[in-house]
């Protein structure tokens, strides 16, 4: 019964995400070309050095002009979300410098996995169980073949206790059935450590953020991207 409605609750919560969506969408159009600028410099990485920031930071026309405009994003967040509004906020640890720095605006996403991919900058790969390796090491010794991770195993006939790998239908290479599990366990220790090292680099940072904080709302390039006056050091 929780899953039907923690399904129900993200199906809600995207259908509010598009309302907002489409309210910054037509929000976007009334403000000036400088304005509309600045936010685009924003989305190539002109965070802190970028005229959105110097904007903000010196309150000239351009900040006005998105501070006003951007209301209707804002109510179109009250409306769907309330006074607070759950986002993520994904940073790599060589940026600690500029969270102590005299910045205003930070990025912000309301989708964890968009959070993630920043923080750690790279893919995480797939874990593997122990339950799959003796699922695969059970099935080749009663079928003489299994498929682990992307490859398949398959026993040789002409020569007893070894077997071939095969990724797809091109044979990558042999091996010894007495050492099986324990190349199957390095694999898996493999990916465990290659995971640890990509996590370390950076961190997700979870917060219920004011509305009344967000100054724009976007999702040009598919992030579901806040702009939000809100240092994660000052919620930590």
């Amino acid at each position: 019964m929780r899953y039907l409605e923690l399904i129900q609750e993200r199906q809600e919560k995207n259908t509010s995400l598009a309302s907002v969506m489409h309210a910054a969408k037509k929000a976007k159009e009334q403000l000036s070309y400088d304005a509309k600028d600045a936010i685009q410099h924003w989305q190539s990485s002109g965070w802190d050095t970028g005229p959105l920031e110097k904007s903000f930071r010196s309150n000239n026309e351009i900040a006005k002009d998105i501070t006003s405009v951007g209301q209707g994003i804002r109510d179109a967040l009250h409306s769907a979300f309330g006074n607070t509004i759950t986002l993520y906020r994904g940073q790599r640890n060589y940026e600690q410098h500029e969270l102590s720095s005299n910045r205003i605006l930070f990025s912000w996403t309301s989708d964890s996995r968009v959070a993630t991919a920043f923080a750690h900058n790279q893919k995480l790969t797939r874990e593997i169980s122990d339950a799959e390796i003796k699922q695969a090491v059970d099935q080749y010794n009663r079928l003489g073949w299994c498929k682990f991770g992307p490859y398949r195993y398959k026993k040789i006939v002409d020569a007893p206790g070894y077997y071939m790998i095969y990724n797809k239908r091109e044979t990558v290479t042999d091996g010894d059935e007495a050492t099986m599990e324990a190349d199957f366990k390095r694999d898996q220790t493999e990916r465990l450590e290659y995971n640890k090292r990509i996590k370390e680099q950076g961190q997700v940072v979870k917060a219920d953020v004011p509305v009344d904080h967000i100054v724009w709302v976007t999702n040009d390039l598919n992030c579901k991207e806040f702009i939000v006056k809100l240092n994660p050091l000052d919620i930590q």
